[in-house]
């Protein structure tokens, strides 16, 4: 029987008998099975994270939006109306009581909406990947004193749904990571369009780790978002790379076919 790949006279190459060619049908059939499966995961999780997010502002946001105007009313009437409890100690402290009652009725309302931002933002869908890391970027820089820098050019178009989904969503866990642990100084997000591919890079200057981590690791928690995001990367059949050293620094690297 011929082996695969071997060369015949005429230059031409076997790539095997038929029953070798029927063996191979099964597996790569499972293959693709599970790509799919995959693939329609991810896509439930997503429409998910849309559904949880209008939900989370349409209903609950405008609630809550409604409570802190009838406490807000409830606040002028007894300032500007000292005959309704005239009686100074207790209204001063029914005036504390309402006042702080509105602000946590505002820090609730803000809350929901970054929830709600966080799950599925709308900007992804409605202008793309660009403007929605630089606006999530943009939030990141308010709650830290961490030097972020994002480079992209000018004419980075719009990707296939799935590819920005993928790219935001790692974005997203990594840039989530820096802050919570690496005791970074900057933070360098790049997208770059080279050819065919799509490219993002994340990188800092913070503490670094040992990779791959072991499980005995103390980090070891500190590093489980790593798993999803390289399969998140599988399913759009993307390049993902980890460079990091203890001291070093991490750079993340994502890279996918996806330029229109």
């Amino acid at each position: 029987m011929s082996q695969k790949n071997q060369t015949q006279n005429d230059g031409s190459q076997h790539l095997g008998s038929s029953d070798e060619l029927a063996d191979k049908k099964p597996a790569i059939q499972h293959e693709t099975t599970l790509h799919e499966i995959s693939l329609r995961l991810l896509q439930a999780q997503e429409n998910e994270r849309t559904r949880l997010a209008y939900e989370l502002h349409d209903e609950i946001g405008q609630d809550l939006t409604i409570l802190k105007l009838n406490l807000q009313a409830a606040l002028k009437l007894l300032e500007e109306d000292g005959v309704l409890l005239p009686d100074t100690d207790k209204r001063s402290k029914l005036l504390a009581q309402l006042s702080g009652a509105y602000g946590l009725s505002e820090t609730l309302l803000n809350q929901i909406r970054d929830l709600s931002l966080n799950l599925r933002p709308t900007m992804l869908d409605n202008l793309g990947l660009a403007p929605t890391i630089r606006w999530y970027l943009g939030r990141a820089m308010q709650s830290t004193d961490l030097d972020i820098q994002f480079h992209v050019p000018a004419n980075f178009g719009r990707l296939p749904t799935e590819v920005e989904t993928t790219f935001f969503r790692i974005a997203q866990e990594a840039v989530t990571n820096v802050l919570r642990h690496a005791q970074a100084r900057h933070l360098w997000v790049q997208l770059a369009q080279r050819g065919s591919m799509t490219e993002l890079h994340i990188t800092d200057d913070g503490l670094g780790f040992a990779y791959p981590i072991s499980e005995q690791d103390p980090r070891a928690n500190e590093t489980l978002g790593l798993p999803g995001m390289a399969w998140r990367a599988s399913i759009i059949n993307a390049q993902f790379e980890i460079e990091t050293a203890p001291g070093k620094g991490t750079r993340i690297s994502l890279i996918a076919a996806g330029q229109p």
